[in-house]
């Protein structure tokens, strides 16, 4: 447990060995493609590392379609619902679905799962880089990952550019993992070089996320720590508060254009809700839709149950009453 040397939270003296795949393991580094149907009844077929140019050749992979992929987070795998759930919304808006394996080397000790990120990837983006040679566009291919998830995916853009050439079009980080990272360079973890877009959507910074601005735009949702319980009276600690990212994101693309988020000048700000007085005051929205020309670190509100959003009302400096008036609605 190399990452606790010194808290879980630092990266401790061995959070930066080098850890090695070896080729037999490889395949069991896979990415699936999801066919017809809906999150219980689509059929998902795994490619290895080894055959990842076949996706190419399958029937429901359309180069001439934008392409999502999912980056699965500690313990995560296809199994779990999670990358299920947004592949199939993703379908619906008309993308190619893909969801990343990486099951294998993250079930173990997370400082260890935390290593293996790296040479992962390598791998994904050597992977893709041969799709990329039989015509994935990369300014069509959009990222998302979830905790670790967010951290390899990382790995993977910065990989991917210096095996092509190219960026990836976009990241979406879902409360980025911060133990093993958040005190680690730029290009030890997600940074906005990484591709064209990185947004990144914080909500339990200082436990299992990372309070450094890592995205092209930042969300603090709720001050980004913890985020209110669905219940009055049961609190949303830190998992909870984790994995409420995934939550959002799932109503931002159900419900696009309701997550109004307000520009602060620090974090500090933004994790205290004392931005309204900047002038001028700057929006921005939590979505597929946020303007990429208004970067920077933004204040997001919420209600405390699904669907969450609060629309212009979580720009207003009294928005505590707004979330009292309308949180009996859902």
């Amino acid at each position: 447990m190399e990452c606790i040397a010194t808290g879980i939270a630092n990266p401790g003296p061995g959070s930066l060995k080098p850890a090695v795949i070896k080729p037999k393991s490889l395949k069991s580094l896979y990415i699936s493609v999801m066919g017809p149907g809906n999150v219980l009844r689509a059929k998902w077929t795994p490619y290895d590392y080894y055959h990842a140019a076949d996706i190419a050749k399958h029937p429901e992979f359309d180069m001439n379609k934008k392409t999502f992929m999912y980056v699965p987070g500690y313990l995560d795998s296809t199994t779990v619902p999670l990358g299920r759930t947004l592949g199939e919304i993703y379908k619906k808006l008309g993308y190619n679905v893909l969801i990343l394996d990486t099951v294998e080397f993250t079930a173990r000790e997370y400082p260890v799962a935390a290593r293996f990120m790296r040479p992962i990837g390598f791998h994904v983006a050597e992977m893709l880089a041969n799709l990329t040679s039989l015509g994935l566009d990369p300014k069509k291919l959009e990222l998302v990952g979830l905790s670790l998830g967010g951290q390899t995916m990382s790995f993977l853009a910065k990989s991917y550019r210096q095996i092509t050439g190219r960026n990836i079009s976009s990241l979406t980080g879902l409360d980025p993992a911060g133990p093993c990272f958040r005190h680690l360079g730029p290009d030890q973890r997600l940074d906005p070089s990484d591709a064209d877009f990185v947004l990144t959507v914080s909500t339990n910074v200082d436990g299992f996320g990372i309070a450094t601005p890592v995205g092209h735009v930042t969300f603090y949702v709720n001050g980004g720590e913890y985020q209110p319980g669905d219940v009055w009276w049961l609190p949303c600690t830190i998992i909870c508060s984790h994995v409420r990212s995934y939550n959002l994101w799932v109503s931002a693309l159900n419900n696009p254009h309701t997550f109004v988020g307000i520009k602060c000048d620090t974090i500090q700000q933004a994790r205290n809700n004392d931005c309204y007085d900047r002038t001028p005051t700057v929006t921005n929205t939590m979505d597929l839709y946020t303007d990429r020309t208004k970067p920077g670190i933004y204040y997001l509100a919420t209600l405390n149950r699904y669907p969450y959003f609060l629309g212009q009302g979580g720009i207003e400096r009294k928005h505590e009453e707004t979330f009292k008036e309308l949180g009996s609605t859902y």
